[in-house]
């Protein structure tokens, strides 16, 4: 449940959970970095307020953001900013939302945007699937701020897990399923997840969505796109045996956009 950015031609990977021997669960502060070049880890400095399932992005080449996810036993609603030329971390504006994990979104321009995940709103089960979505617009200042909007629903049923990626002016959303469950696949209402193919995204400039080409097959337990040069490349994931996937899919980054370009409405 750890999530990963790429800055400086180094991969930071942020948190994640370990699991006790009593079932106890903890979210782990780790800031892990990996620099390709030299096939090296290497430790930065912790995160603050250390949390697993949470959404990540890239602000303009400089600060890392950390948006929401699970804390030990239950949801936050902190955005917390790295940064990694610094080493250091920043609080900024809470979502005000309900605070979810599993939720999926990425950073296009100055603008944040994420999409479902599971609250802890219910009883029976504790969680359920959220139906908002949200788009922060960034402020950079003395300090860093988040001016926080509600987004129209997004195409199709409601997402958890799913995979996104910046992908120019878009945010693009993949797989994923509207029933919100454990590492087993098996939903917290003892239904089995059902995965989705769908493909749809966000369009920064205009707050278009769009629907987009289906996935190959239906994918959940996802955290993100990887986009390298012109490859939008999805990795493993969960399929609809409940079983992890090794497989890879990949897609020319250019032919994806240029079908969402097309699929906008014109003025």
């Amino acid at each position: 449940a750890a999530t990963a950015e790429s800055w400086g031609g180094k991969v930071y990977l942020f948190g994640g959970y370990t699991v006790a021997e009593d079932g106890t669960e903890r979210s782990v502060p780790n800031v892990d970095v990996f620099d390709p070049a030299t096939d090296t880890w290497s430790s930065a400095t912790p995160m603050p307020l250390p949390v697993d399932d949470a959404v990540s992005g890239v602000w303009r080449d400089s600060l890392i953001a950390l948006v929401s996810g699970w804390h030990d036993t239950d949801n936050v609603p902190d955005v917390q900013f790295y940064d990694p030329g610094a080493d250091s971390w920043s609080s900024s504006t809470p979502i005000p939302g309900p605070p979810v994990f599993g939720h999926a979104g990425k950073l296009v321009g100055d603008e944040l945007v994420y999409i479902g995940g599971a609250n802890t709103r219910g009883r029976r089960p504790r969680f359920l699937i959220e139906s908002s979505s949200w788009q922060g617009t960034v402020r950079a200042g003395v300090s860093t701020t988040v001016e926080w909007a509600p987004l129209p629903p997004h195409p199709g049923p409601l997402r958890y897990r799913a995979a996104s990626a910046s992908l120019g002016n878009w945010v693009v959303f993949a797989g994923g399923t509207d029933n919100p469950y454990n590492y087993n696949g098996i939903g917290y209402d003892g239904v089995p997840a059902v995965p989705s193919p769908s493909v749809f995204a966000f369009h920064g400039p205009t707050g278009q969505w769009v629907e987009g080409p289906a996935l190959p097959e239906a994918r959940m337990d996802h955290r993100a796109l990887a986009v390298a040069g012109n490859s939008v490349v999805l990795v493993g994931g969960m399929d609809g045996g409940l079983y992890v996937t090794p497989s890879v899919w990949v897609a020319p980054a250019d032919r994806m956009t240029a079908l969402l370009d097309g699929a906008l409405t014109r003025p």
